[in-house]
């Protein structure tokens, strides 16, 4: 993913959500699903990002099985020699940002990924969101 990149609806669908209009870091994870507390079993208490996201969408009346796939902004992933997924210390620093442009109107939840000792160390963060009316660049 970079600028100029668009987001498609589901399968089906695909009908153009968003675009990405400034991307500076351009590390994004668009392979790993999204964790939870059933993968993390080992972790006492370990509330994912599918129970984060569950929870943001009750109050529009929606159901954990309507949480779907991620979009992991600055989640640092790849695939290894072997051929298994590997997550990495993340490259991007406190203030560093995105610009997605909406295309259409759209319920969006977010989460900092509490998953990986290389991303939150199992603690979910707080981000910084800002929606504007208006893009100028």
């Amino acid at each position: 993913m970079r600028e100029g990149t668009t987001l498609y609806s589901n399968p089906g669908h695909e009908r153009v959500m968003m675009r990405v209009i400034r991307d500076p870091i351009g590390i994004h994870d668009t392979l790993g699903a999204r964790c939870s507390a059933f993968m993390h079993s080992h972790v006492k208490g370990y509330r994912g990002c599918q129970e984060l996201l569950a929870d943001v969408i009750a109050s529009y009346g929606l159901g954990p099985e309507d949480t779907h796939d991620v979009l992991a902004i600055f989640m640092h992933r790849k695939i290894d020699e072997s051929g298994k997924l590997v997550t990495l210390p993340p490259l991007v620093k406190t203030g560093d940002s995105i610009d997605l442009m909406a295309e259409m109107d759209l319920l969006i939840a977010l989460t900092a990924c509490p998953s990986e000792k290389a991303t939150n160390n199992y603690v979910a963060k707080a981000i910084g969101v800002e929606v504007l009316e208006e893009w100028k660049p």
